[in-house]
């Protein structure tokens, strides 16, 4: 949908609306298109085109929010219907803020690459290296290869206007014989047949060096953590500490810590959309432009990120990472990036004399936000380092750890920085890792082959 087309119907939005009532209205236009892949054929191919309108009321301190997938004139003026009796049936809010005035925002980095995956004919292209690669070397390969653009804008009342164009491509490849399982991911704003056939290699060598696993003890070990664990990290880092409401609350693993240190001086970690690798808006959802922020530098607690309602608690300013109001979670970070270091995977692994390298986590849960203690699986590549070396493939393992802990125990940096998309929602940057004194706790259980 085009930019003038988007801003027109927002316009006749707040026409519809009448004067009187403070209000924001936010549209997304997104077309997203999807290949999925298993069994070493093609299963899916799938393409939408969705337009969410919503808007925002706020009259006599009470706010009523509704919205719509449909833009004709009935459907406009139902949504500001059900908008007003919302906002009539709502409580007060005490000390409501008025909303964001006008802004400008900075710009993003420019997407570097051809972008060679949005049609079927191209993603089905990619799709055939995938299945040829893992074919060559009798493999099952499983996945998607999909591309998503669109443009999310924000009016109001009070003259606020903003608008951003995205795009991004994603190829998730698991290739599986036997039982044993490789995995390989890559996401960027362009995704080329290249990106593919490099991801099918690695998730093929990960499958290969994964046959005929065996088990080892569960307790603590030295990790050699890929950068997808790290970024699942990130995700549980943000939802649950970074935000300055879960801090006010007093529910932070920050709370009562900052300006102390509490990871290894070799841990930078900062908000920032305006990295090349990410994937963002320059403004958040209250129309505030983004700010670059440092949450912890070289180990010590710095920061948070804010929106207006706790800013205004703190005495401080926006950062520009609130979410659409009402809600309950406060402003997140969704653009965590770890400061890369020195070290390639290959250094941490020749100089660990006993370890564990994992490729990825999955059913990762927070057990105790105040010490950020997470349980998860290891999964689709998990190996036992001995003297220098990848030994052998091991079962997969749980692990419980405090990631305070954890990140105090970081030995080194990896200085190769990777795009994870968040499953929540964002998405982060971060390296490889290395820590000492990992505690897995037990055996997973077994999984059937795909």
């Amino acid at each position: 949908m085009h930019k003038q087309k988007i801003f027109m119907i927002m316009e006749r939005v707040l026409q519809l609306l009448g004067r009187g009532a403070q209000a924001e209205v936010m549209l997304l236009a997104q077309e997203g298109a999807l290949t999925r892949f298993a069994g070493n054929r093609i299963t899916q191919n799938v393409a939408s085109h969705t337009v969410d309108l919503s808007i925002r009321i706020q009259e006599g301190g009470r706010i009523g929010r509704a919205g719509t997938r449909a833009v004709d004139e009935a459907s406009i003026k139902n949504m500001i219907e059900r908008a007003k009796e919302l906002s009539a049936a709502s409580r007060k809010t005490r000390g409501l803020l008025p909303l964001a005035g006008t802004r400008k925002y900075g710009a993003l980095p420019v997407a570097r690459g051809r972008d060679s995956l949005s049609t079927p004919e191209e993603r089905g292209s990619a799709v055939q290296l995938i299945l040829a690669k893992a074919r060559h070397v009798r493999l099952e390969a499983a996945g998607i290869v999909s591309k998503d653009k669109g443009i999310l804008a924000l009016m109001n009342t009070r003259g606020l206007r903003a608008q951003h164009k995205f795009m991004s491509g994603r190829v998730s490849i698991t290739m599986n014989r036997g039982g044993a399982s490789g995995w390989a991911e890559y996401s960027n704003r362009t995704v080329a047949l290249k990106d593919a056939g490099r991801t099918a290699e690695r998730a093929a060598e990960k499958c290969l060096k994964s046959q005929n696993p065996r088990s080892v003890d569960p307790g603590p070990y030295t990790v050699v953590l890929e950068p997808a664990c790290v970024g699942e990290i990130f995700q549980f880092m943000a939802w649950y500490g970074f935000g300055a409401l879960a801090f006010q609350e007093g529910t932070s693993f920050l709370t009562g810590r900052m300006g102390k240190r509490i990871f290894s001086p070799r841990v930078t970690i900062e908000d920032n959309v305006y990295h090349p690798l990410t994937q963002g808006f320059p403004f958040d959802f209250e129309g505030v432009p983004r700010e670059r922020v440092s949450l912890i530098e070289r180990g010590v607690a710095r920061g948070l990120v804010h929106d207006r309602r706790t800013a205004r608690a703190a005495h401080t300013r926006s950062t520009g990472h609130g979410l659409a109001e009402p809600n309950e979670v406060g402003p997140l970070p969704l653009n965590l990036v770890m400061q890369k270091g020195g070290s390639r995977l290959e250094d941490m692994i020749r100089d660990t004399r006993r370890g564990i390298l994992v490729t990825h986590f999955h059913y990762t849960n927070m057990m105790n936000p105040r010490e950020l203690v997470l349980t998860g699986l290891t999964r689709d590549g998990t190996y036992l380092i001995e003297r220098g070396r990848i030994a052998r493939p091991v079962r997969n393992l749980r692990f419980t750890e405090s990631m305070l802990k954890a990140f105090s125990n970081v030995e080194a940096v990896g200085r190769e920085q990777v795009y994870t998309e968040g499953f929540f929602g964002g998405g982060y940057v971060a390296p490889a890792i290395k820590i000492h004194n990992f505690q897995f706790t037990s055996q997973a259980e077994e999984e059937k082959p795909l």
